[in-house]
């Protein structure tokens, strides 16, 4: 016996013939492929969202940020001091902190609970260039008397949409809504659509304790080099503190450290995947020790009638790669699905997560489904094709 059409043709006849053992095998190899296939597709559609939601920011925008690192940030803080420190640096065009603290607003006689974040108003046009918020309906932040609303806060925060021309009051305090910002396409600025935005100085007066910058945006001058005028800023802030207890990132660095986040989460997801995989890989193997045991005299009849050891290890090779394949093409199939309609999704919640399926990882997949069928398939043939045919038509 070849291995060609004919081959191929016994083999599916026999996984049919297998039923409920040889699906449930099959699905093994499914979940575990469609798995690696859906990680592997949406984490790198996440790493292209993320750059280029970063680079969108452009290479002329910093960020100072509390702590040498994530771990220091709660027990660092930046000072309003700080703001016309960096603004004074060379290649510096402008700098804007940014407030954030949780307070209870009013709305036609009721009270929840949600984020302020606090500007300077006379700066708004460069935090719209930051591209951090985009208006919807009014206009930008005027003064102290008035607000901005994210777009999730006006629609969903109280029963009735708050609208351009409402009044909301923030402990006792009336604030005129000016305007409604846009849904955020970006996760950059995926804040400011569940919060209320005011003046720094409104904030202050508001809040029953001290509140302190939680970041320092930075626009840079046209012309200016980015590495030098950032290390500028960092010289600056440091004879400031009297140490180095904050970072100032750019948009590039900002995004390697989301890229290695998601780096690492591929890797602990897709080894888990992996596993699952193997143990449809196992499954394979029980189910081929299963078919050698019930097809004893089908090998001896073969045997009979001149089948070698080789032709019989090769059916039962064939079967298992078969379910390997099959299972590898569905998982393929699945795994891109699932990315498909978790892409279709987060465009319908304002996230720009694209869909794609690297044709590398489809042939990998094939590939390695095909081997785990044949290297689970291996032992359970060469038991096969040792069978004596005369024991094996007693059986």
């Amino acid at each position: 016996m070849k291995f060609d059409l004919e081959l191929i043709l016994v083999s599916l006849r026999s996984i049919k013939a297998l039923g409920l053992r040889s699906n449930l095998t099959i699905l093994g190899i499914i979940i575990g492929l469609a798995a690696i296939i859906a990680l592997v597709s949406l984490g790198n559609s996440l790493q292209i969202s993320i750059n280029e939601q970063f680079n969108a920011l452009g290479q002329d925008t910093l960020t100072v940020q509390p702590g040498k690192s994530q771990m220091t940030s709660m027990m660092s803080r930046l000072e309003e001091k700080d703001v016309g420190i960096v603004e004074s640096v060379k290649g510096v065009r402008v700098a804007f902190p940014i407030y954030m603290t949780g307070e209870t607003i009013e709305f036609k006689g009721k009270r929840k609970s949600t984020l302020l974040i606090g500007v300077d108003a006379s700066k708004i046009d460069a935090m719209k260039d930051t591209r951090m918020i985009e208006i919807a309906s009014g206009n930008l932040l005027a003064g102290q008397g008035t607000v901005m609303i994210g777009n999730k806060t006006a629609l969903t925060l109280f029963d009735k949409e708050i609208k351009t021309g409402h009044t909301i009051k923030i402990n006792e305090k009336s604030f005129k809504v000016i305007g409604i910002l846009a849904k955020p396409t970006n996760m950059i600025a995926r804040f400011v659509d569940s919060a209320v935005i005011l003046d720094e100085k409104a904030l202050q007066e508001i809040s029953a304790s001290q509140v302190y910058p939680s970041r320092i945006m930075i626009k840079l001058e046209n012309n200016a080099d980015v590495i030098e005028t950032k290390a500028r800023i960092v010289n600056a802030l440091k004879r400031s503190h009297g140490e180095e207890d904050f970072q100032v990132s750019d948009a590039s660095q900002i995004a390697e450290s989301a890229n290695s986040i998601i780096g690492m989460l591929q890797i602990v997801l897709g080894g888990i995947a992996f596993i699952a995989l193997l143990v449809g890989g196992l499954g394979i193997m029980n189910t081929m020790y299963m078919s050698v045991l019930e097809r004893t005299k089908e090998i001896g009849v073969m045997k009979a009638v001149g089948a070698t050891n080789y032709e019989i290890m090769l059916v039962f090779l064939s079967e298992s790669a078969l379910i390997g394949l099959i299972g590898g093409v569905l998982g393929i199939i699945l795994g891109s699905l699932i990315a498909l309609i978790v892409s279709i999704a987060s465009e319908s919640l304002g996230m720009s997560l694209p869909f794609g399926v690297n044709p590398a990882i489809i042939i990998f997949g094939l590939l390695f489904s095909v081997v785990v069928g044949i290297v689970s398939g291996l032992i359970p043939a060469q038991e096969a094709s040792k069978l004596d045919p005369v024991e094996a038509l007693r059986r």
